[in-house]
């Protein structure tokens, strides 16, 4: 639950208007509060708390919409480094691509990437029980691409172009790096110089790939984004697409459409399309939209902004109508949502003693449960936070979390 008052919530709104006093006033806000309000623990939790890899490296996984544990439950995939994460993600430094038997607690390096970035990794994920794909940097070409191993043959396939999401062994979707690392560097890669010609949103926009004949489509193009519904805000701003997220069955999927105005203020759309890119529509287009999630084929739960408030959402894709997910959720703050099996898992960003909060919410029983406090330190910020990401596993028996309570960036299993 935010701990920050409506006072302070609409100055933060006033200040959002100029990114770089609003960055300098938080940063000196949050250390005094942290210096008035710290706590005697950097942990608090009733259940078991296990790192997933116990060497002296950091190790982490990334984004909170894909689980690094495979569907039966035998193996996990992560990033090791011994780069210090407090310090921006490097071209110069790579991080491993890790994989874990948890029968025998033994692991083996698959590869190594410069193609990463401390909240999202290298967009690795699970594409079948024994496949995963991720992404890499080819310094030869210097382009971006990715690739697939198999942990059975202990063989690669090589994709010529990087992945943001994929379903199963079938279709992937991918953006624009360089153009992230430009408006949006917490999601870029560092490994080439952006060069964006803003002027033209014809050429670029999110790309359908195959990944059985490595095949790629420019689907939906930034202009018509712009097209589909122009507002002042948008004359002279930069615009990018961004966090495609694929529907559970693969029919369609969401994502967002931003843009920073000329004076840097943020504005969200949330948009849904069919897997082709050729029906698309604005699902929520009240300036902010923040994370989201599948609930189900037709359901998505994110929180945005509706009716001028701010809060989780169930926005039902067949009437279009958005309500408040929950009365139990109306007084907290933004987080990473994830469903799985009726039970929603979510975190809280840090709060005024730096501590942030992980929660499991179950829809039938209409109960919220704490499961774990984690403290960060002011020394991760900005790009180098370290969001717990909660992913809960197939059957809901352990979440993963990312995690900087200890000193380091680590990996940490919940067994519940």
């Amino acid at each position: 639950m935010s701990n920050f008052g409506a006072t302070e919530k609409a100055i933060a709104s006033i200040l959002s208007k100029n990114p770089r006093l609003k960055n300098f006033i938080k940063k000196s806000y949050q250390r005094v509060n942290f210096l008035l309000n710290k706590k005697d623990y950097v942990l608090k939790s009733d259940f078991k708390v296990l790192e997933v890899d116990n060497s002296d490296s950091e190790s982490f996984f990334g984004y909170y919409d894909k689980s690094p544990e495979n569907q039966d439950g035998t193996k996990v995939i992560y990033y090791r480094t011994n780069y210090n994460t407090k310090n921006l993600p490097s071209k110069d430094y790579c991080i491993e691509v890790v994989l874990k038997y948890i029968e025998t607690n033994t692991f083996v390096v698959v590869d190594k990437t410069f193609a990463y970035n401390w909240q999202q990794g290298a967009k690795m994920m699970w594409l079948s029980n024994d496949k995963f794909i991720y992404n890499v940097f080819c310094n030869s070409a210097k382009r971006y691409k990715s690739k697939i191993y198999d942990t059975e043959s202990k063989s690669y396939k090589d994709i010529n172009f990087p992945i943001y999401d994929c379903f199963n062994e079938d279709l992937a979707y991918s953006l624009n790096y360089e153009r992230l690392m430009d408006l949006r560097p917490d999601y870029g890669y560092r490994n080439t110089l952006p060069n964006i010609d803003y002027s033209d949103y014809s050429n670029d926009g999110i790309y359908k790939l195959s990944l059985k004949n490595v095949a790629k489509d420019l689907i939906i193009t930034i202009s018509q984004l712009i097209d589909l519904k122009r507002v002042d805000s948008m004359i002279g701003a930069k615009h990018k697409v961004n966090h495609v997220m694929i529907s559970p069955n693969g029919t369609k999927f969401m994502f967002m459409h931003r843009w920073l105005s000329k004076s840097g203020k943020r504005y969200d759309r949330l948009l849904i399309s069919d897997n082709d890119g050729i029906e698309f529509k604005i699902i929520s287009d009240n300036e902010m939209v923040s994370h989201c999630c599948w609930e189900d084929e037709n359901t998505i739960v994110g929180f945005l902004r509706n009716n001028d408030k701010d809060g989780f959402y169930r926005i039902n894709l067949k009437s279009n109508e958005i309500k408040e997910l929950s009365i139990e959720l109306t007084d907290f703050g933004d987080g990473h949502p994830t469903i799985v099996n009726n039970k929603l898992v979510f975190d809280t960003y840090p709060d005024r003693s730096r501590m942030k909060t992980l929660y499991v919410y179950d829809f039938e029983k209409n109960k919220m449960n704490v499961i774990a406090k984690f403290f960060e330190s002011l020394e991760y910020y900005d790009e180098t936070r370290c969001d717990l990401h909660p992913r809960f596993n197939k059957d809901n028996s352990a979440i993963y979390v990312d995690s900087v309570h200890s000193g380091k960036r680590k990996l940490f299993k919940i067994e519940l």
